[in-house]
């Protein structure tokens, strides 16, 4: 890795003065260093997970963290031997899904499920550093990474930045295609898209192990409904926003019980509406914005041949307002 630093989520601090922050070096393939409290995190497949209890993360997906990415034959016969509620079938499910949302057209299918999203991103201006916040399997930051010096992606999901990984050294990338329960079909991510300005991190995008206020482009698409606060989320992408930046934002609102509670869903029945009067009055941010593009786009998830989830998202590229 190079170019945008990383630091330590475990001994960086913030007060009235400003932050307290030690950047992380990696020691070798498999092990970073803080160079402030000392303390190692591990990285796995060269990803650092840049998170205080690297342990439990990889624990709550010891299959995503581990199954060989590309050698999924085997998997695909152990999850259809056992049942849906196994933990690999489970892994291949989440990755048949979202690798054909993010590259279904790679792998011969008319309709793509990211077309929409990749077209705002490829009309977004030229600038030096840009982060993606949630990228999961990487299509956006292979989008990104064509107007920006350098692009780092962060996710939680050590599945997602595994196959990320593997599709940005651009290698092919087999993998299992769920047609119908457990039964699946062997499909192909030709290696096309190798990025050399590109890296992953294992962090909470809430919480990102990141200098604040040096990214000209902040991105986290369809993530604003899948944290626990909304409103934190928003406040993070202002903190690592430069001024005269842009945070470029999707989301459905598809609230879901599990995952945001009620007193955290954001704008009541309007959240459109909220969203952009949070944005330009700059209520609790650091800075007010000016919302430069504003429309609706479609996308889907289809996780079986005759399954198919359509959402409408909310999309915003909103320019930091420097200061007067």
């Amino acid at each position: 890795m190079g170019g945008i630093p990383l630091v330590c989520p475990s001994c960086r601090k913030r007060d009235d003065e400003g932050w307290s922050l030690f950047t992380v070096e990696a020691e070798n393939e498999s092990s970073w260093r803080c160079v402030g409290c000392e303390k190692r995190f591990p990285a796995l497949g060269g990803i650092p997970l840049l998170v205080p209890h690297p342990a439990s993360l990889v624990e709550s997906d010891l299959v995503g963290a581990f199954a060989a990415i590309g050698e999924t034959s085997a998997l695909a016969a152990l999850a259809e031997s056992g049942t849906d509620a196994d933990a690999v079938a489970r892994h291949l499910q989440h990755a048949s899904t979202w690798l054909h949302a993010h590259y279904g057209d790679l792998v011969g299918h008319s309709e793509w499920g990211f077309h929409a999203f990749a077209s705002a991103l490829g009309a977004l201006p030229r600038c030096e550093a840009t982060v993606e916040l949630g990228c999961g399997m990487g299509r956006g930051l292979t989008i990104l990474s064509r107007h920006a010096e350098r692009v780092v992606g962060v996710d939680l999901s050590l599945s997602a930045l595994r196959h990320a990984r593997h599709v940005l050294s651009g290698e092919a990338l087999p993998f299992a295609r769920r047609v119908v329960g457990r039964h699946y079909e062997p499909a192909l991510i030709p290696g096309e898209l190798a990025c050399d300005n590109v890296d992953l991190v294992a962090g909470d995008v809430l919480d990102p192990p990141l200098v604040p206020g040096i990214f000209d482009c902040v991105v986290a698409l369809n993530v604003f409904d899948n944290v626990r606060s909304p409103r934190d989320l928003i406040g993070v992408m202002d903190q690592l926003c430069t001024p005269g930046g842009r945070l470029v934002l999707a989301t459905p609102f598809a609230w879901q019980s599990g995952i945001v509670d009620d007193h955290q869903r954001f704008g009541g029945a309007d959240p459109a509406a909220a969203l952009r009067e949070l944005l330009e009055t700059g209520d609790g941010l650091g800075a007010t914005y000016e919302i430069e593009d504003a429309r609706e786009l479609e996308w889907f998830l289809q996780p079986e041949a005759r399954l198919r989830l359509s959402y409408t998202s909310l999309y915003l590229v909103a320019r930091k307002r420097r200061e007067s």
